[in-house]
């Protein structure tokens, strides 16, 4: 009995086996689900009612580029910025620095005398520097104003705007590539603080314009990806105002609005030329762009490195 018993379970196991072996074939040769298509999925499930737009970037050119509702937004179509505003303050401050007209390892009282404060601009721009971040922000924009003699917005259009679309015209970019930011506009508010408003498609060609080397020095921009260590040796989170954090394996690097009445998020996995924008007028309560910017990577990562599938998140 006891043989027939053994027998009977290697048939079993020989057959599971098989079946196995079976279904491994039959489906080596399957494409995986298409991202684009899980991620219609998605934003359907999500069942958003109002505007909402996502591109998605891989080696420079857009994979996903849809707008909802689809008869009303476009690529074009303008949302507020918010605190992620504050990426084109860092980066006057970084030309500044590449100018030699400011030393970001130098205490902000040396161009800021009222101040009286011994932190530097790096500090601030990394956010180790013990002041909140609304604090920080106003400092950034005054030191800007102090050192170049103009605003911020106007330093964006002379110095930002002005240069890329320049660099396009006489072919110094990638010919390929379009970096002219036409919808970025400074839209001030009666009463309150202006803010930055921008198309998806500007956020797309902003991030792109970011590995060309036309406005920053490859060392400063460098610097700006790479968190300073804490006393403890470990890495400080943030780089010069982007968040740096490991998601499954990839090093992810974004920037997130933390206002929560809208959403504004351009992430990227430079490691692998990864890069997506969400824009949208929903609450975080409703849409929250963080997460949303996971799942997509998700479906596009995982589908392309499978080694990715199925890990815990970070």
């Amino acid at each position: 009995m006891g043989k027939i018993l053994l027998y009977l379970l290697g048939l079993l196991g020989l057959f599971g086996m098989l079946g196995t072996g079976y279904i491994m074939v039959r489906d080596a040769g399957k494409e995986p689900p298409r991202p684009d298509l899980g991620l219609n999925a998605l934003v359907a499930e999500l069942g958003i009612e109002g505007r909402l737009s996502i591109l998605v970037v891989r080696n420079k050119f857009p994979i996903y580029d849809a707008h909802w509702p689809k008869d009303e937004v476009t690529a074009e179509t303008a949302y507020p910025l918010g605190s992620l505003g504050g990426i084109f303050t860092a980066s006057a401050v970084q030309i500044l620095h590449d100018e030699g007209q400011l030393d970001l390892d130098k205490p902000l009282a040396d161009y800021l005398p009222e101040t009286q404060l011994t932190v530097t601009a790096a500090q601030l721009l990394t956010h180790t520097d013990d002041l909140n971040q609304e604090h920080s922000d106003r400092l950034l924009e005054r030191l800007v104003e102090q050192v170049s003699g103009m605003t911020v917005p106007e330093f964006v259009e002379q110095k930002i705007k002005t240069p890329l679309a320049a660099a396009r015209e006489a072919k110094r970019a990638d010919p390929e590539l379009d970096l002219t930011l036409t919808g970025l506009n400074w839209q001030p508010e009666s009463g309150k603080p202006g803010q930055w408003v921008a198309c998806a498609r500007d956020l797309k060609r902003w991030e792109l314009s970011l590995n060309t080397g036309l406005l920053v020095r490859l060392e400063t921009h460098l610097r700006a990806f790479s968190p300073p260590k804490k006393a403890d040796g470990t890495r400080h989170p943030y780089g010069f105002g982007w968040e740096i954090s490991n998601y499954n394996g990839l090093r992810l690097e974004e920037w997130v609005a933390d206002e929560t009445g809208f959403g504004a998020n351009l992430t990227r996995f430079s490691e692998k030329n990864f890069a997506l924008v969400i824009l949208t007028d929903q609450p975080r309560s409703v849409l929250d762009t963080r997460v949303l910017a996971r799942q997509i990577a998700d479906l596009y990562l995982s589908r392309e490195f499978p080694r990715h599938r199925g890990l815990p998140h970070d």
